[in-house]
């Protein structure tokens, strides 16, 4: 909610900038900015919002996307992110600058996350050595 009150705070702002009524702002602005309650996976973000939101650049988001970290929605070839898409990148910023992991370890430990909340498996830490295994085997 903190964000959709800068978003709003933001427009209020532009339009008082621009000598706009403070009463057509704020009915323009909440018309427009307050819909009503959205899902955490509503795709809704644009990149320059989402890297604003998330303290990143929008290339870093680009990067995350191309390693597989992050998969936004898109329309119009536009990327969008949902607040589930912002959490996911806030963690890999923590696991990256607090935790000191690469981004190669950062894929693989939510890998594993994922297959423990959402396939609720039990061989996770088996499928992990597995999976390091081969790949050391690998060329």
């Amino acid at each position: 909610m903190a964000a959709l009150q800068a978003a709003y705070d933001n427009i209020i702002v532009k339009f008082l900038d621009n000598n706009v009524s403070l009463e057509y702002a704020k009915e323009w602005s909440v018309a427009r900015v307050r819909p009503g309650p959205r899902r955490d996976d509503a795709p809704v973000y644009v990149i320059s919002i989402a890297a604003e939101l998330t303290g990143t650049h929008p290339r870093t988001l680009r990067i995350y996307e191309e390693k597989g970290l992050v998969q936004p929605a898109r329309r119009n070839n536009n990327r969008l992110y949902s607040d589930q898409d912002l959490d996911r990148v806030r963690l890999i910023r923590h696991l990256t600058q607090e935790v000191g992991l690469n981004l190669a370890g950062v894929k693989v430990l939510l890998e594993v996350y994922e297959r423990l909340e959402i396939r609720r498996s039990k061989h996770a830490i088996t499928w992990v050595l597995e999976r390091t295994e081969r790949r050391r085997r690998a060329p």
